[in-house]
């Protein structure tokens, strides 16, 4: 148990350095929108009750899910997506625990190995675990082959289960040689670009549809990327979106404050624009 600090409870010692959770966050100055979702955060234990892996790379202090969900509602979401923390390696059962008492406010992301059983999938699914996480990040995790994590995402797609996602490290990749710029370019775009896949759609489906409201009201991606993007964008001001750009300059070698970065910034928000306008009319059909 830490003696410094918020305490990591059982037979465990907080990592030296750990930057402790703040008790007492300022409420946000704006209400945010109805049916918010705090869409990734986690649960550390408490380590008495809910063990850390063996081979994690960390010892956080405990986070408890009544801490996690009085979070919730100081800063006014309504919702969350939990998701597995890497200390607890392949064990979801604190992560489960927190979407079983969330009282249907929150959907979970677990980590699963390849000897994961059919039943402890359909139990995952039971509990409101909706995704798996894949984590690539070195500091994190230890490596994973391909071959395993194929055979799980093919498991998950003939399941319940809708989608997945895969968190890459590619920064820490040294054996591939330097792109081209419009290579860097058409990277950066599709990461922009992927704002359209399931994980907005669906984040906006699990905040808005009730469990016992699943069968009549199935998830389709595009209805749910409509409405996400009609509730979205009008969110969206003239400063985000130049700082998106800035970020995309940057990443690809350009000047993130020359001209050419402005103009596109000025182009992409009118093009922002037109769209929250589309969306408004189209979403509700």
């Amino acid at each position: 148990m830490s003696i410094e600090g918020r305490p990591t409870t059982g037979p465990f010692e907080k990592t030296k350095g750990w930057l402790d959770w703040f008790d007492g966050p300022s409420k946000p100055r704006f209400a945010l929108p109805e049916g918010a979702v705090d869409a990734h955060c986690h649960v550390f234990g408490p380590g008495a009750e809910f063990p850390y892996a063996a081979t994690r790379k960390y010892t956080p202090c405990d986070a408890s899910k009544l801490e996690l969900f009085a979070l919730r509602d100081r800063l006014g979401f309504s919702r969350n997506v939990i998701v597995q923390a890497t200390c607890h390696g392949d064990d979801n059962s604190a992560m489960v625990d927190a979407c079983l008492a969330s009282g249907g406010r929150a959907r979970g992301a677990a980590t699963v190995k390849r000897s994961v059983t059919d039943e402890e999938l359909k139990r995952l699914n039971e509990a409101g675990v909706r995704g798996v996480r894949f984590n690539f990040v070195k500091r994190l995790v230890d490596f994973t082959p391909r071959d395993e994590l194929m055979e799980i995402a093919g498991r998950i797609a003939a399941d319940e289960y809708r989608h997945y996602k895969l968190f890459y490290d590619t920064l820490k990749k040294q054996d591939e040689p330097d792109l081209p710029f419009w290579r860097k370019l058409l990277v950066a775009a599709g990461r922009v670009g992927e704002s359209d896949d399931d994980e907005l759609a669906y984040a906006f489906y699990c905040a808005n549809v009730k469990p016992e409201e699943e069968a009549a009201k199935p998830y389709r991606r595009r209805r749910y990327a409509k409405l996400s993007a009609a509730a979205g964008m009008r969110i969206y001001r003239r400063h985000h979106i130049q700082k998106l750009v800035q970020m995309v300059a940057k990443a690809v070698g350009a000047n993130p404050h020359g001209k050419l970065a402005r103009a596109a910034g000025s182009l992409l928000w009118r093009l922002i624009r037109v769209r929250a306008g589309f969306a408004a009319e189209i979403a509700p059909a």
